[in-house]
């Protein structure tokens, strides 16, 4: 079984692509897929003696076993990943098609997924985030200053967004400037007294006659 990596006395090959098993470069072809590599130089057989594993207990993000012989490559038919690590064993090294394979050096053989330093600041990032979003709802609403968004005044005021009411169709419309509905007074008695006539002189008469008594 071909090995991604291993210890310096495995036999190391270099591989080339199959051109029987080569597919997708026909013309016309939807596309290419994965190459099938083969070995460039002929791989010598190793026989292995004889290991018995035992002990298996396989958990959530980790595997432990125990082996009667050390130095006997044991195949961990689990799937490669580098958050993969191990202890009392050398690897785990990544064997065809994605599986894993360790070295014991010990009779007692743990495997664990650990996080990577990209996850553990992920983390730190997140509760940052968390902290900062939980420091900010017990801040309260930032209030800012501001003018009136439906006018001008002389100067900056504190215009609280959750006190505002849309204004009313009162508002929206310009009213006709009060000059032209209610004149002033002045300049209407001044427009009335130029067609004021004088009344008459009053004529006596016999009844108005002045007497003795109204003299």
């Amino acid at each position: 079984m071909p090995a991604d990596d291993g210890p310096a006395d495995w036999q190391h090959i270099d591989v080339e692509v199959d051109p029987s098993r080569d597919d997708g470069l026909e013309p016309g072809a939807s596309g290419r897929k994965i190459d099938i590599v083969q070995p460039a130089q002929a791989i010598i057989p190793k026989k292995l003696a004889a290991v018995t594993v035992s002990n298996v207990h396989l958990g959530d993000q980790d595997l432990s076993f125990s082996v009667d012989k050390v130095g006997v490559p044991v195949l961990v038919k689990i799937s490669y990943f580098p958050n993969w690590h191990v202890s009392g064993a050398e690897g785990p090294y990544r064997i065809a098609p994605n599986l894993m394979v360790v070295v014991p050096t010990a009779n007692d053989v743990h495997l664990t997924y650990e996080r990577s330093q990209l996850d553990n600041f992920a983390y730190i990032l997140t509760f940052i985030g968390i902290g900062l979003l939980i420091f900010m709802r017990f801040r309260g609403d930032v209030r800012h200053a501001n003018t009136h968004p439906f006018g001008s005044n002389t100067g900056p005021t504190e215009f609280l967004w959750d006190d505002w009411e849309p204004p009313s169709e009162e508002m929206l419309v310009d009213p006709t400037p009060p000059d032209l509905l209610r004149p002033d007074p002045e300049d209407s008695l001044e427009a009335e007294s130029s067609h004021w006539e004088a009344p008459p002189p009053a004529v006596p008469t016999a009844d108005s006659a002045p007497t003795d008594d109204n003299v």
